[in-house]
């Protein structure tokens, strides 16, 4: 008899390093996706405990303990995120958009009568690095509706994107 359960082994085998948040810098050429679901909006800044700090609306005053960023600014940047299927591993995530290049694309895309909703359509997204310069490309596909098995399991999602201007999980249970 094995020392391990060997089901237990092989699922282990098979989770490999996923995680429940699609981080852009970390992409590795085109990721297809689909937001599902409402999105947040706002502005976020890391901490000098190297934590996200979100608000909702712009702070008039920036806490002592923002970290500056590569630019030296303290000044929180806009955000969008929200939950998405991410195809390549056929499950949902949390994807946070900081990128003004991505966002601007998306809000044109948006206001587009042939494309509207970002729920609506699929988006690849493209993160190119050449030396010290990283590009991120945003392209939607034309619209179409949602797989239903994707719409059903979007029934079972349990995730509450709110909780990240408390610094909370959004994937905790709700109380």
């Amino acid at each position: 008899m094995p020392v391990f359960d060997i089901a237990f082994m092989e699922e282990a085998l098979t989770e490999g390093g996923s995680s429940r948040y699609l981080n852009l810098s970390k992409l590795e050429g085109e990721r297809r996706v689909r937001f599902v679901g409402e999105g947040i909006t706002g502005y976020s800044a890391w901490n000098t405990d190297n934590k996200p700090v979100r608000w909702e609306v712009r702070p008039t005053e920036i806490p002592e303990n923002i970290k500056p960023d590569m630019n030296g600014s303290r000044e929180p940047k806009k955000f969008i995120t929200g939950l998405i299927w991410d195809y390549e591993e056929d499950e949902f995530k949390i994807l946070e958009i900081t990128q003004i290049s991505l966002i601007r694309a998306l809000a044109k895309y948006q206001a587009d009568e042939d494309y509207g909703d970002p729920a609506d359509y699929d988006l690849k997204i493209t993160r190119d690095k050449k030396g010290d310069k990283t590009t991120y490309t945003l392209i939607a596909s034309p619209p179409k509706p949602l797989k239903p098995e994707i719409a059903k399991a979007y029934e079972n999602v349990d995730c509450n994107l709110h909780a990240l201007y408390d610094g909370k999980d959004p994937w905790a249970t709700a109380a």
